[in-house]
């Protein structure tokens, strides 16, 4: 993996969206805390509010308190529900997350931040795709082998069975 230059999403604190609405902390005069702990320490958190038309972020970076705030744009699709999305403050683009980098708070376009998936090499990914689907069976223990779960079909068993079969002889060519 290329992470020599890179800077990451998963490492930076983000305001999501969607993880508010899917909490269910949506509404107009909300508030709430969002955080992040690593070893039983608090790496990051920030407070955030939600009004009619704006989120407003506050967070401590190198004993400096910073406050920003976004709009927040609503739209309606044709086939019914509500979208919600940040404006970027840098770009004035709709977003669904927002990262907090020191004294900056904008999209991952503005800030330069990749996913990690973006610096996978062929192995790399074949390995994850192959981690992703032994989590839809399952494994015993120190095994190689799976078995079917209690609410799976034989079909879609035996399709995760042999995906995995293909991407085993797949990295082992890539590996000889």
């Amino acid at each position: 993996m290329n992470n020599c230059f890179r800077r990451y999403t998963e490492d930076y604190p983000r305001v999501d969206i969607s993880a508010i609405k899917q909490k269910g902390l949506f509404s107009e005069y909300t508030q709430g805390r969002s955080f992040a702990v690593t070893g039983g320490n608090e790496k990051w958190s920030f407070n955030w509010f939600i009004f009619s038309d704006s989120i407003t972020i506050h967070y401590t970076y190198k004993d400096q308190s910073y406050a920003y705030s976004a709009n927040l744009i609503i739209e309606q699709p044709n086939y019914g529900g509500i979208r919600h999305y940040i404006e970027c403050p840098t770009c004035n683009n709709k977003r669904k997350q927002l990262y907090i980098d020191g004294k900056s708070f904008a999209c991952r376009t503005c800030l330069s931040l990749y996913y990690k998936s973006q610096s996978e090499g062929q192995l790399d990914r074949k390995f994850r795709k192959k981690s992703h689907l032994y989590e839809k069976v399952d494994q015993l223990e120190n095994s190689h082998r799976f078995t079917k779960l209690k609410w799976q079909r034989w079909p879609s068993f035996k399709k995760i069975q042999n995906q995995i079969q293909t991407l085993d002889e797949l990295i082992l060519k890539a590996i000889t």
